[in-house]
């Protein structure tokens, strides 16, 4: 059974659930704000935060984005753009925002801490572009896309964006180890960190996920990814966070978006993301 990735892991801090468990590692709405509970494959919770992590040099992931609503932290989302005209966009997971109006959350940039960060570019959110085949059920084409009202100031060391994959449902290298942070809780149902947490981890192929033993019909190569492995992974409140790739010339491309997964960094269960490269079309579209 899992529960979508909405990091149900910080009801408290973060907001709503991911699969793993299949929990949402990503995102339960604080209850006080928010009765966002995704119906999905089977209704437990799920929690994305990072398990096996360390603490993350803010400079070293500049695109790292925190959904807020009244100082709750409960989503991750990464920076990406410019578009043509020179703007700025979130990408986040679907079910992070999907029911939300534009005007009751906020985006922080540049958040280092959770609590009392004087680096913070909290920006409002101008428009909502939630995947229109998104389904709550299943979790598949869980990715949205945040319009901001102002501007981010890249100048700042800590704020920038990622790239992302140029070619269709290009997938990283068999073999491949990937990094994914965000402020989700250590342990599936556990505490939230005080500091932007950071875990590399293994590409693991869509072959294995797709194993009866492991995720079987409930996972869709065609439009997610998986990665991770025992003791290593996002989880509650990590979710709609960035999964990237160091490449060789030292820039980093995003290929995934925390999506969800069963427990967090449980044996035989790889973390889920929605597989960045199957949306391209669908992003740029959505970047005006």
């Amino acid at each position: 059974m899992f529960v979508p990735i909405l990091l149900a892991c910080v009801v408290a801090v973060f907001g709503k659930p991911h699969h793993h468990n299949a929990i949402s590692h990503g995102h339960y709405h604080h209850q006080q704000f928010h009765n966002h509970q995704p119906t999905t494959k089977t209704d437990t919770a799920i929690a994305p935060l990072i398990v096996g992590g360390s603490t993350a040099d803010p400079k070293d992931w500049p695109w790292q984005a925190a959904l807020s609503m009244n100082g709750f932290l409960f989503c991750g989302g990464s920076l990406i753009g410019p578009n043509e005209i020179g703007d700025y966009y979130v990408l986040t997971a679907a079910h992070c925002v999907y029911g939300d109006t534009a005007g009751s959350f906020n985006v922080d940039l540049g958040r280092h801490k959770v609590n009392n960060d004087p680096n913070v570019q909290s920006r409002s959110v101008e428009r909502i572009a939630v995947h229109e085949d998104y389904n709550r059920r299943t979790l598949e084409n869980d990715i949205a896309l945040l319009k901001l009202g102002t501007q981010p100031n890249i100048s700042q060391a800590n704020v920038g964006p990622v790239n992302l994959p140029e070619v269709a449902d290009e997938q990283p290298p068999a073999g491949a180890n990937l990094w994914v942070t965000g402020f989700g809780t250590t342990s599936s149902g556990g505490t939230s960190p005080e500091f932007l947490q950071a875990v590399e981890k293994p590409y693991v192929l869509d072959s294995v996920c797709a194993r009866n033993s492991v995720y079987g019909n409930d996972y869709y190569p065609d439009t997610m990814l998986c990665a991770g492995s025992t003791g290593l992974d996002a989880c509650q409140g990590d979710s709609g966070g960035p999964l990237v790739l160091l490449k060789s010339d030292g820039s980093y491309t995003q290929y995934g978006v925390v999506s969800w997964g069963i427990g967090c960094g449980s044996p035989g269960y790889p973390g889920v993301y929605a597989e960045v490269s199957h949306y391209l079309d669908w992003i740029k579209k959505n970047m005006y």
